[in-house]
């Protein structure tokens, strides 16, 4: 599954306009808000290629 680094996320939401299932949502690091990748993420990759920081704050996990 994918998951995304809060520290890199700048919440520019591009990654959500981008996610087929709507499995990105908002949501919060502490004070900060962040996207998050739920459990309807189907692996795809298409979250990742939307993504601008460099480096990527999204990325497969295992």
């Amino acid at each position: 599954m994918y998951a995304i680094n809060p520290e890199l996320c700048t919440f520019c939401k591009k990654c959500m306009e981008e996610c087929p299932t709507g499995a990105i949502v908002e949501g919060k690091d502490g004070d900060k808000e962040v996207c998050v990748v739920t459990s309807e993420c189907i692996d795809c990759g298409g979250c990742e290629d939307a993504c601008e920081t460099d480096p990527k704050a999204l990325g497969y996990k295992d």
